[in-house]
């Protein structure tokens, strides 16, 4: 009896001692990192058992890609952490591996797309040699740190051959950007946008070569020893290329802002400004000329002029924040990134900047003042004039509504420029309908006298007004000063809260 008592004791201590060694054991082997696998730590330094915000590792075996995907995460279900696969460090026509939950399920692997700052999944169930495209090896969940092991092919079906939306073999550089956040029904929702946040996405300083290390079917090493450089050496070098991508990333983000707030101010205050006063003010200050010109024209030419050295200014500093590379619509590009909001704002705001900086060169070729063509170029002037200014209008809608990530409070930001475009709009509806006015008393009028007589006093022409005529045209001024204090706060509100972002 006291020997059956004996064995059991000894039977659950090895078992015991068999659970807390499984338990204890780590799921992610960091002495591989650098040396038979390619790794990712964020923060560099930390350990992806512990204590990792993200952490991703990756080898290739036998057409495939093996990896291991994980970090914090605050929820036990509902939430996923994703690795983007992109051409360039910027989100946008990324194939994405994620580890995720939906509806309360466990978690598991998933392919994705990111067509521009949008996910939606990939259909593809098999490959191209009619195995399973991912599998998910191992999922665990322990103290708050989700690891996941999944194995992906890199020989998609043919019909994702010349397709950014899946991983393929032929393909060996790409840039890794790696994000969390929580899930809703069966869709991802989006991602930290602070970025003092230490869940903001990581974004992979240079290109990483995916396939640097591989293992044959048997899991032998494959890759050339003379990459096996020293491990010490590979995270020293790793923690200089994440300073420098941070550094990297902040002044990309910086000439954005700059670029934000310059088009704010170009096209919300300087151009919107210098056509409301060629619309409205041509009969304001008849008597009054300054190098032989009118004030509305002074006031319309210089105000332009200056909203589009802005533009300009603007317009190459996002050329530059972004290596000089065309983000809008390309025959290379898919339809769906082409459709996608930071395409749709690209082509609205390079179209709005062309037909506005072809406006100085036109009124250079313009016709005499008495020549019966001045109403043609008159009305393809005003026309293409409002035209850029809508454009502009759509443009920096779209950047308020859906590029989150410059503000400091999108939604203070959008009740900004939503009451900008209403006082806009209000403005011009009183001051057409103070044109209307005019128009009337003009018609109703029995003779030219009753409006204004145009006298000529020491050889300078002279314009008298009626008192009913000059009401209207003054009633103009307290309306434009109206629109100038709105315009001027909302624009100012605006640009300080992308500034401060």
């Amino acid at each position: 009896m006291n020997f059956q008592i004996r064995s059991n004791i000894l039977k659950f201590f090895l078992l015991f001692t068999f659970c807390c060694l499984s338990i204890s054991q780590d799921n992610f082997n960091l002495s591989e990192c650098n040396i038979t696998k390619g790794c990712i730590l964020q923060p560099t330094n930390c350990n992806p058992n512990t204590n990792c915000v993200y952490f991703f590792s990756y080898y290739q075996q036998n057409n495939r890609l093996i990896i291991e995907i994980g970090g914090s995460i605050s929820t036990l279900n509902n939430a996923f952490i994703a690795v983007g696969f992109s051409n360039d460090p910027s989100m946008g026509d990324d194939a994405v591996t994620e580890c995720s939950s939906f509806n309360g399920a466990p978690f598991s692997g998933r392919l994705s797309y990111n067509p521009g700052k949008s996910n939606r999944v990939v259909d593809v169930s098999m490959d191209a040699n009619n195995e399973v495209m991912l599998r998910t090896n191992k999922v665990s969940l322990i103290n708050g740190i989700l690891y996941c092991n999944l194995n992906q092919s890199l020989i998609p079906p043919s019909s994702y051959s010349n397709s950014n939306e899946v991983l393929k073999r032929d393909v060996n550089q790409y840039y890794i950007l790696i994000a969390s956040g929580t899930t809703n029904g069966n869709n991802l929702r989006i991602h930290s946008l602070d970025t003092n946040s230490q869940l903001f996405p990581y974004i992979s300083p240079q290109s990483v070569d995916i396939n640097r290390y591989k293992r044959d079917i048997n899991g032998q090493i494959l890759s050339d020893p003379l990459t096996n450089i020293n491990n010490n050496s590979l995270n020293n070098q790793q923690i200089i290329l994440n300073d420098n991508a941070a550094a990297a990333q902040k002044y990309k983000k910086t000439l954005k802002k700059i670029h934000g707030i310059l088009m704010i101010i170009g096209w919300s205050i300087f151009l919107t400004t210098g056509i409301l006063a060629a619309r409205y003010f041509k009969g304001n200050w008849p008597n009054t000329k300054l190098c032989g010109l009118l004030i509305w024209f002074h006031l319309h030419r210089t105000l332009n002029i200056i909203g589009i050295g802005v533009t300009i200014a603007a317009f190459a500093i996002i050329f530059v924040a972004e290596s000089w590379t065309w983000t809008g619509p390309s025959i290379y590009k898919t339809d769906e990134r082409n459709r996608s909001w930071g395409s749709v704002h690209s082509i609205l705001g390079l179209l709005a900047c062309c037909v506005a900086w072809a406006q100085p060169i036109g009124a250079v070729f313009r016709c005499s003042p008495d020549s019966s063509f001045r109403i043609i170029f008159r009305f393809f002037h005003g026309t293409f004039g409002i035209l850029a200014w809508l454009g502009a209008l759509s443009a920096t809608m779209i950047a308020v509504v859906h590029f989150k990530s410059l503000f400091t409070n999108q939604t203070a930001a959008l009740a900004l420029y939503i009451t900008y475009i209403a006082v806009t709009g209000i403005v011009i509806i009183i001051n057409e309908f103070l044109t209307i006015r005019l128009w009337l008393i003009t018609r109703k009028a029995v003779h030219s006298s009753e409006i204004e007589m145009v006298q000529v006093k020491n050889g300078k022409t002279y314009v008298e007004r009626s008192d009913n005529v000059k009401k209207f045209y003054n009633l103009r001024y307290p309306v434009f000063l109206f629109f100038l204090v709105i315009c001027i706060g909302t624009c100012v509100a605006i640009s300080a809260i992308i500034g401060l972002s």
